[in-house]
């Protein structure tokens, strides 16, 4: 009897040991999550400043830094894939239908790329799986920060003569602020108002709107970029209408809770924006005067992307496409052939099946937003859907983690099941 007792309590001992090193385990591989989001962030936006940086080369002739650089920053996909791995493997809870649907994704991405080469989704897709038991606020706060460093840095030295800004000759002049492209820099002033708009939350002033206000009002007049004029304005519009419906509801001392139709819509608006954009471009027809008018509007995205269509078509798997844009030039290229809008990269260039997938999972955005009363990710899922249907950065890194929230926690009392540190 008393040598099984003692053999009990070995296994007993052995059972919280390994408990316990799960528990550091997992606790280290969020630090390492969050760490490598910052590195993969950085080399993002950099990709798209006017400033040569060879990554290939550094660190020639160390060994050490090489393989780092390259696993880390130019191929991380294999790293992060054993981040998740650990992730799963050490989370207090499993959760049998999460696992599945991981790892269902990752394969059907993985197949997908394999065809059409196009590695940044399947990084973008590890980085969604990783996140799980991470909280998103605490993520957006990181990356939010990391990105307004670089932003705000590339925009001084072009201003002081350190890096190069191009000036685009089209509508007059068109700056860049020391990015590669007017509309790169617009972006990146849309998609920081958003997420300082959901860091701010409902402590957001009427006052801070106007910020919004002023950025459309600046891109319009620096960098002539349309949309990202409009949709700032248009956000300026949301904020100030939010921020009311927020305060009203302290004042009558209940909690506010969005109208069902309304939150419906939002849910439901990559699909629909993604349906629009779609049938507009099968429907374009050269002929017809409104139709060229509305393409001139969205700045040719109808009639590139048709083209596109009629050349290529659209495969299942999809298919590695040459692009050729104007980013870097200072000037329009001879032979512009690029596909602007993301919903159709996704038809055209990632092919039938991913676009399926990648519209079910920001369905599911907009549904763990719904479920848990985050009414402002619910309206940056309608804006950014919205500006997708013409602009490519919904699934880009540099400007939009949204597809994150697919895993991340949304609502503090659902960390609770998976993160060590909320036990």
């Amino acid at each position: 009897m008393e040598a099984e007792n003692r053999t009990a309590d070995k296994i007993a001992d052995i059972k919280k040991r390994v408990q316990h090193m799960k528990e550091r385990l997992f606790r280290l591989s969020e630090n390492w999550y969050v760490g490598m989001l910052v590195i993969l962030t950085i080399h993002a936006v950099l990709s798209y400043v006017q400033v040569d940086i060879m990554w290939e080369e550094m660190g020639q002739g160390i060994p050490v830094i090489q393989f780092l650089i390259t696993y880390i920053v130019l191929q991380p996909n294999h790293l992060l894939f054993a981040l998740a791995v650990i992730r799963y493997l050490c989370a207090e809870e499993y959760n049998i239908k999460r696992i599945v649907a991981a790892f269902v994704i990752y394969l059907i991405s993985a197949h997908a790329v394999k065809i059409n080469q196009y590695d940044e989704i399947l990084m973008m897709l590890l980085l969604m799986i990783g996140a799980w038991g991470i909280s998103f606020r605490k993520l957006i706060r990181v990356y939010f920060v990391t990105v307004l460093i670089i932003f705000v840095c590339v925009v001084a030295a072009s201003q002081l003569g350190w890096i190069e800004e191009l000036v685009y000759k089209s509508r007059g002049g068109r700056r860049a602020f020391g990015f590669t492209y007017p509309t790169r820099f617009a972006s990146h002033v849309f998609f920081l108002m958003l997420w300082y708009w959901y860091l701010r939350d409902r402590k957001l002033r009427y006052q801070e709107a106007f910020l919004a206000l002023g950025a459309g009002i600046f891109v319009q007049l620096c960098s002539k970029a349309r949309l990202n004029a409009v949709m700032l304005i248009m956000l300026a519009a949301v904020m100030l209408w939010q921020t009311f419906s927020f305060r009203r509801a302290e004042q009558r001392g209940t909690e506010y809770q969005m109208n069902s139709w309304l939150s419906s819509l939002l849910v439901l608006s990559p699909i629909g924006a993604s349906l629009v954009i779609n049938v507009m471009t099968v429907l374009y027809s050269a002929d017809s005067a409104l139709w060229k008018s509305l393409d001139s509007l969205m700045s040719s995205r109808l009639v590139l992307t048709q083209k596109a269509m009629d050349i290529y078509g659209i495969c299942l798997w999809g298919q590695e496409i040459t692009l050729s844009g104007n980013g870097g030039l200072g000037k329009t290229a001879s032979k512009y052939f690029y596909i602007d809008s993301a919903w159709m990269q996704f038809s055209v260039q990632y092919g039938l099946v991913m676009l399926v997938i990648l519209l079910v999972l920001f369905w599911i955005v907009g549904i763990r937003a719904r479920k848990y009363g985050n009414w402002i990710i619910l309206w940056i899922l309608a804006l950014v859907s919205l500006h997708s249907m013409i602009e490519p950065q919904i699934l880009q890194l540099q400007y939009c983690p949204l597809i994150l929230t697919v895993f991340a926690g949304l609502k503090e009392n659902e960390m609770r099941k998976t993160d060590y540190e909320e036990n």
